[in-house]
């Protein structure tokens, strides 16, 4: 109950944690495609 309090104080709660959710997701899946890029033959 006290995290849905924090997030309806104002219009900007529930967008910040979407807005972080995506972030982290697209920071995971950054990871794997770069680490997945520097295992390839001809990376320098």
């Amino acid at each position: 109950m006290c995290a849905v309090g924090s997030l309806t104080v104002n219009g900007f709660g529930y967008p910040t944690l979407l807005f972080k959710v995506v972030t982290f997701i697209l920071s995971g899946l950054w990871l794997i495609i770069n680490h997945t890029d520097s295992r390839g033959y001809d990376y320098p």
